[in-house]
């Protein structure tokens, strides 16, 4: 017996097995890939990144209070959760262009009066974020020396400087960012 799908409602199509098959391979596909990456994060010409701050997430440096609070680390040290934000950068976009496939090696450093008071080399993993427009990366822990009764309320001037894959380097910075840590 033949089928005739056009003399049967749209309905009938859909609930075809083999119709069922396609409808569910097609959304699996989208997503598996999600969205294509927006232009800010594919590398580019002129690559550039802002300092910001966030455990889990990208925060602006600016929004309410400039400051970043200090945190008591596992190890017994005391740190500041760094994130940066970037475009055009090359970072090694995987198959579906959202997530970096290598880390990049970033240097972070925190100075106050223009004494160095905290450097660390971590890794970062540069992620698309669509809404933003740009590659984010987040818990890159600037390593501080100084205990909190010296860093408590005071003001530094951290910089944070990479090389991407295509060999750019880029760099940014914040002044006059306040230590919150009364431990």
């Amino acid at each position: 017996m033949s089928h005739n799908l056009s003399e049967k409602p749209l309905l009938f199509a859909a609930s075809h097995p083999l119709a069922q098959l396609a409808l569910l391979l097609c959304v699996s596909t989208l997503l598996l890939t999600g969205c294509p990456p927006v232009e800010g994060c594919i590398p580019g010409e002129s690559p550039a990144t802002e300092l910001g701050k966030g455990a889990i997430e990208y925060l602006d440096l600016d929004q309410g209070e400039r400051s970043l609070d200090l945190v008591f680390g596992s190890q017994g040290g005391f740190h500041v959760d760094l994130a940066l934000q970037g475009t055009g950068l090359d970072v090694g976009q995987d198959d579906t262009g959202r997530n970096a496939r290598e880390d990049i090696e970033v240097t972070l450093e925190g100075r106050m009066g223009g004494t160095v008071i905290g450097r660390s080399v971590p890794f970062a993993t540069f992620r698309c974020n669509n809404s933003a427009n740009a590659l984010q990366a987040w818990g890159l822990r600037l390593i501080m020396d100084e205990p909190p009764s010296v860093l408590n309320g005071q003001m530094i001037d951290i910089s944070a400087s990479l090389t991407d894959g295509s060999g750019d380097m880029v760099s940014a910075h914040a002044d006059g960012v306040t230590i919150i840590g009364d431990f």
